[in-house]
């Protein structure tokens, strides 16, 4: 028996595509976590700390502020400003997986295959981009618009 905390979304996505009705309470019992309330910020710092990584790394990263990226992982703000959880989800180096569910969480939306900004932080993402500059760069030489986190739409509190 394999242990969950030991494989990545992708690969119980792939064990979920294959369970049936009659496996389906076996997968519930091996792979799933009992159903809580996470929030973003609890999802991001939770997989922050499983990579060993310092929140002011990942923060740094980001490419949001400082002030604004304590506050997005303690909790005590909140965002409806989709890259900046897209720039905290590239700081701590996270999957596509990752990030869709952070962006969910966050009642975002995910990234979409058909949107070609999308497709191009998808496939940065897939290549293991973990910072905002690396990822403005490839943005920005196929012409799309930036990351852009210095807005004064900084979020709303809670």
């Amino acid at each position: 028996m394999i242990e969950k905390k030991n494989l990545s979304d992708q690969q119980l996505n792939q064990i979920l595509r294959q369970t049936s009705l009659e496996t389906l309470d076996q997968y519930i019992r091996q792979y799933t976590e009992p159903e809580t309330k996470l929030s973003v910020s609890d999802y991001l710092t939770r997989i922050i700390l499983h990579k060993g990584l310092r929140k002011k790394v990942v923060i740094s990263r980001s490419g949001v502020s400082e002030n604004l990226g304590y506050k997005l992982l303690n909790g005590t703000k909140t965002t409806t400003d989709r890259d900046k959880i897209i720039g905290l989800c590239i700081g701590a180096g996270m999957s596509v997986d990752q990030t869709n569910r952070a962006l969910t969480m966050a009642r975002l939306g995910v990234l979409f295959c058909r949107s070609a900004r999308d497709a191009v932080l998808t496939v940065g993402l897939q290549s293991g981009i973990s910072s905002v500059i690396e990822m403005n760069e490839l943005l920005g030489s196929r012409g799309f618009r930036l990351l852009n986190l210095h807005e004064s739409k900084e979020g709303r509190n809670e």
